[in-house]
């Protein structure tokens, strides 16, 4: 997993995806500091479900997809 830096982290709107009616998977994407997860919400063209899954999917294999926080109980 990647250690994702302070000054990286970025605060986005939620619910872009809904209002826009268009598909969202959300995929980890690494650990804070304190070991705390990080997402990312991948966003598609309209009907194209699949595509954000197989993203998500990928994105996973090449970063090593979800790992529970050390505290995770």
């Amino acid at each position: 997993m990647l250690a994702v830096p302070e000054e990286r982290r970025v605060s986005a709107p939620r619910g872009l995806s809904s209002l826009s009616y268009l598909p969202a998977t959300a995929a980890p994407i690494g650990l804070t500091e304190e070991g705390l997860p990080v997402g990312l919400q991948i966003i598609g063209p309209e009907g194209e479900d699949p595509t954000t899954i197989e993203f998500a999917r990928l994105l996973a294999a090449e970063i090593g997809g979800f790992v529970p926080p050390p505290t995770y109980a």
